[in-house]
């Protein structure tokens, strides 16, 4: 939105002198011609970057992001200053150049249909090329079909790989009662699952990954997308902050899991001080 509020500001910048006869006028009482043009630029930047640190401060004022402190206002408002700052450069020297109001307006049109719309659209078709998009088939049998093929092992088999996992149930109290040890490796066989889940999406992880480094490398190519994951990260909503969520998911299941587990096998009772302890630990768990 800020590019286009200030191409309909400037897009007659000095052209429309140039069309009326005004600029040798203006020249000889100007002392420099860009001088000139940068002033005037000025004061419709200065007014669109008011509008737009008003616009911040009212959202942020809905929100706790002014008083969390944590740096973030100041951030959005900083490259929110360097987009406009960005556009407002390369419409100068459109500007700088230019004769008349059309072709001004044309170039200043094409200039943001580039930046905007061709060059993101061409990164994404090559992306989309290099890397294609993954079906996730492996997960998805991982949840459906494969799970299944855990649950059809023999029990001295799941045993052993739950052994791997956890070796502190080697020699639990479950493990030499022979009455309870059936039940328990069918309790425990989630974890199986759990890992078989791990291992199909790590693929799915890596790929993503490939693909956000190579959206990287063509920032500076690409500066609207640039900036625009620059406003997501700052805004908490980037791939990465998804990716943290998303880690951080896994390793609280995965503490879960291993806490019941080994305090199954070793034959603790659950009480409810005990539930209240198990709370406490995934709470602390960062």
């Amino acid at each position: 939105l800020s590019p286009l509020l200030l191409l309909v500001l400037l897009y007659n910048l000095k052209s429309l002198e140039t069309e009326q006869g005004f600029l040798p006028l203006i020249e000889v009482q100007s002392t420099s011609e860009n001088i000139w043009l940068i002033s005037r630029m000025l004061f419709y930047v200065i007014i669109v970057l008011l509008s737009l640190v008003f616009l911040i401060v009212y959202g942020g004022r809905l929100t706790s992001v002014v008083s969390d402190g944590d740096g973030a206002f100041g951030q959005m408002f900083l490259y929110s200053t360097a987009y406009i700052l960005f556009w407002s450069i390369l419409y100068f020297f459109i500007l700088k150049t230019g004769k008349s109001i059309m072709g001004n307006s044309l170039k200043m049109i094409g200039l943001y249909l580039v930046f905007v719309f061709i060059i993101p659209a061409t990164v994404s078709q090559v992306l989309s090329i290099k890397y294609p998009t993954n079906l996730m088939v492996d997960f998805a049998d991982a949840k459906l079909e494969k799970r299944w093929d855990v649950w059809g092992q023999p029990s001295e088999e799941r045993q052993e790989q739950l052994s791997e996992m956890f070796p502190e149930i080697v020699n639990s109290p479950i493990s030499n009662d022979e009455s309870r040890i059936d039940m328990a490796i069918r309790a425990s066989t989630s974890a199986l699952e759990n890992q078989l889940q791990i291992e199909s999406i790590q693929p799915i992880e890596e790929a993503n990954k490939s693909r956000n480094d190579f959206i990287k490398s063509t920032y500076i190519i690409n500066p609207v997308t640039f900036f625009q994951n620059k406003f997501n990260s700052i805004a908490g909503t980037h791939y990465d902050d998804y990716q943290n969520y998303r880690s951080e998911i896994q390793f609280l299941v995965d503490k879960q899991i291993e806490i019941l587990i080994v305090d199954m096998w070793m034959y603790k009772e659950v009480d409810g001080k005990k539930y209240e302890e198990y709370i406490e630990t995934l709470s602390r768990v960062n």
